[in-house]
């Protein structure tokens, strides 16, 4: 457990990647898909308790026809790779707030 500062005016968000990276697509090993996992909670600073939790888990590429290949995603020093994962981010950062915080989604 992450031990936070103690504040009744604060709240912490607190994210754990349990899962990142690629794999092949089963009928087409010359094709990659990227995967990100992680676990967002919302934390009160009053007594470090959860208050919300968010569990995502995200994979690129749903079809081998438009994966990359495994040259392409590690290529100049693995850009493919590294924007994908942000991507994957954003996107699981964009639902946390939708469903924990009451963002309304754009």
């Amino acid at each position: 457990n992450t031990r936070y500062p103690t504040s009744s005016e604060s709240l912490y968000v607190d994210a754990k990647v349990y899962n990142w990276g690629y794999t092949y697509f089963p009928f087409d090993w010359t094709r990659f898909r990227v995967s990100y996992g992680v676990t967002i909670q919302l934390i009160d600073g009053a007594g470090g308790t959860v208050v919300g939790q968010y569990n995502c888990f995200k994979q690129s590429h749903p079809d081998a026809a438009e994966a990359p290949t495994l040259d392409q995603l590690l290529e100049n020093r693995s850009a493919l790779m590294n924007s994908t994962l942000e991507d994957l981010a954003k996107t699981c950062a964009t639902e946390f707030d939708v469903a924990v915080l009451g963002v309304p989604a754009v």
